[in-house]
């Protein structure tokens, strides 16, 4: 999660839509993982927890997006 917030805050206008791609797919792939986790009734509570951190950092994407 450090590492997406992290591209965000350092993101520059070179190489803006690889590092946009980048951030998405890795959006994706936690999302995913998620899913997977949740499944399991003893990760669903951490699945939780890292789902509404995700949700932060996706609403701060797509404030990025917007402005861009």
């Amino acid at each position: 999660m450090s590492r997406i917030e992290s591209i965000l805050q350092q993101v520059s206008v070179d190489g803006l839509i690889a590092e946009t791609y980048e951030i998405h797919e890795m959006l994706l792939e936690v999302d995913q993982l998620l899913i997977i986790l949740q499944q399991d009734l003893k990760m669903a509570p951490l699945a939780k927890g890292i789902r509404l951190q995700l949700q932060s950092i996706q609403e701060k994407y797509n404030r990025f997006k917007v402005t861009e």
